[in-house]
């Protein structure tokens, strides 16, 4: 089952090298631990089944609490109890289920970087090819994987004054930040003057002194005069 996981499934975060290794290696370790405790009794060959799905239920527990779940972690705890040549190997069956799962994680490094990328993290999970943590959102996939999601910069609100100028029969609208001086005042009141007389020949106005977005137009004093 390790292998299905380690050569096929290869972005299931369950076969991640801190998955298999902590996995296989604490579901063994409690295998084994129950496994020697239901022994001593002098039935045990009765009542191995139960020890069985005790270390199994127990390592699961385990795996779960420390982030570790590896599904074929729970099949070393059960062989520890109700295999006979397991059972005998005590705590010997441990460093043989770490070196043979070392083992398996590099031919698994070797095979399958040829053309495709494992592990998908070695620890946590952080993808291993990522240029700034700051833009890339790493979750689980549809398919029990992993995958990078770029967040998408916010787009910021549109506060920016109009950079425009807009004259009509009635006004004059300026940018905020635009000031004019008085011979850029007069030619655009002149051509608001045109513009009036072309349509309705409406009051006359000019330029306030102090130009915002929403421009605020006051008669002009001086329109008489020209």
């Amino acid at each position: 089952m390790t292998s299905v996981l380690e050569y096929n499934a290869i972005r299931s975060p369950l076969g991640q090298p801190r998955n298999a290794l902590l996995g296989h290696t604490l579901s063994a370790i409690i295998g084994v631990g129950i496994t020697k405790i239901f022994r001593l009794r002098s039935d045990f060959e009765k009542i191995k089944w139960i020890a069985g799905a005790v270390s199994c239920g127990t390592a699961s527990a385990v795996m779960l609490i420390t982030g570790t779940v590896h599904p074929p972690g729970g099949a070393s705890a059960v062989l520890a109890a109700t295999s006979p040549e397991i059972t005998e190997m005590g705590w010997y069956f441990v460093g043989l289920i770490i070196w043979g799962t070392t083992l398996m994680l590099l031919v698994g490094l070797v095979l399958n970087n040829i053309q495709r990328q494992f592990p998908v993290y070695w620890w946590t999970p952080l993808p291993l090819r990522v240029t700034s943590q700051d833009d890339v959102e790493v979750g689980p996939d549809a398919t029990g994987g992993f995958e990078e999601r770029v967040e998408e910069p916010e787009e910021e609100g549109n506060d920016e004054k109009p950079s425009y100028i807009t004259i009509s029969a009635c006004g004059i609208t300026l940018p905020d930040a635009l000031a004019l001086n008085s011979e850029e005042s007069e030619l655009l009141e002149r051509l608001r003057r045109r513009l009036a007389k072309s349509t309705s020949g409406s009051s006359q106005y000019s330029v306030s002194s102090g130009s915002t977005a929403n421009m605020t137009m006051v008669p002009s004093h001086g329109a008489a005069n020209h």
